[in-house]
């Protein structure tokens, strides 16, 4: 009887040290992140790099026609699936007809891409968009764009705000920057899903021109819900509400195409609808040997402290 709570003792131990092993070996052979988290992840950062992506060759392409409405706003020769519509503009200060309209046309297959909807841009505030302080609208009406059979539609309104004056595609001196604050919601669905979502965007772009070559820089000092330099927040494609900051300041330009960014670290964290995280994602530029960014990289850290990366390409 007296040895009897020592072989408990011995029991309890042993019982012990059996659920320690298989944890262990349940620890040592659990993915770092599961592959539907893992999926998820790649999905949102790629869903995230398109978004911006698409809405900032939009912008080029109506800035390439802006920069020119000092005299009369023209294309010189009009980009690929674009028809633009003057007829509610005019170039007169004080006038308040400032609106130029952007059809795109779905049939044209413009670098691997095809476009439809409008957009339609309406000077608010100043007289010319090139002033400093002028404001102007960017309204997207079922903009979509379909690449390798992914499609994106936006609907909503941007605001740019004209920081230091200037257009970027009017950039000629050496070193010179343009400056604008761009923001606005947007409403989005993605592919065939009937289900929208809204992204709402506030981000400092500055601009610049080197040797024929122009570039631009994106970051910005917007706090949301207390997280510092957050430029895109909203609900993403499964539900998940999310936030993405602007660790490095993410660039591209001309030469690469606004598609390949040169540059560049975003951060995203994604909560579930009870505001708990599910998981974070570091998002980083990988840059070839052209100098052009050729993908990204993205590591993801899950709930439960577990950690797994993969590269992406663009």
């Amino acid at each position: 009887m007296k040895n009897l709570p020592v072989k408990l003792i011995l029991i309890t131990l042993t019982i012990a040290l059996v659920i320690t092993s298989c944890r262990n070996k349940e620890d040592a052979t659990e993915p770092k992140v599961s592959d539907a988290e893992m999926q998820q992840a790649q999905t949102h950062s790629s869903d995230n790099q398109s978004v911006t992506a698409n809405i900032d060759d939009a912008v080029d392409n109506i800035n390439l026609d802006i920069s020119a409405i000092s005299t009369e706003a023209r294309f010189e020769t009009e980009p690929c699936g674009i028809t633009v519509d003057y007829s509610r503009f005019t170039t007169r200060s004080g006038d308040n007809f400032k609106t130029i309209v952007y059809s795109f046309n779905s049939s044209a297959n413009c670098s691997e891409r095809t476009k439809e909807g409008k957009i339609t841009v309406t000077l608010v505030s100043g007289n010319y968009f090139k002033d400093a302080g002028a404001v102007y609208t960017l309204a997207f009406q079922g903009y979509g764009v379909t690449h390798k059979g992914n499609k994106m539609t936006f609907d909503g309104l941007q605001t740019v705000t004209n920081v230091t004056g200037g257009l970027p595609r009017s950039i000629f001196t050496p070193g010179a920057i343009v400056a604008c604050k761009v923001s606005g919601d947007m409403v989005l669905k993605f592919d065939s899903s009937a289900l929208k979502r809204t992204w709402s965007m506030n981000r400092k772009i500055s601009w610049s021109n080197t040797n024929g070559v122009l570039s631009y820089s994106i970051s910005t000092n917007n706090v949301v819900d207390g997280l510092p330099k957050v430029s895109t927040w909203g609900t993403n494609r499964f539900g998940n509400s999310f936030y993405t900051q602007i660790l490095l300041p993410v660039t591209a330009n001309s030469t690469c195409g606004w598609y390949r960014p040169t540059g560049g670290e975003r951060f995203h964290t994604v909560k579930d609808p009870n505001g708990s995280i599910i998981y974070s994602i570091n998002s980083k530029i990988n840059v070839g040997d052209s100098g052009c960014g050729n993908g990204f990289t993205i590591t993801t850290t899950n709930k439960r402290g577990k950690v797994r990366s993969v590269t992406m390409s663009f």
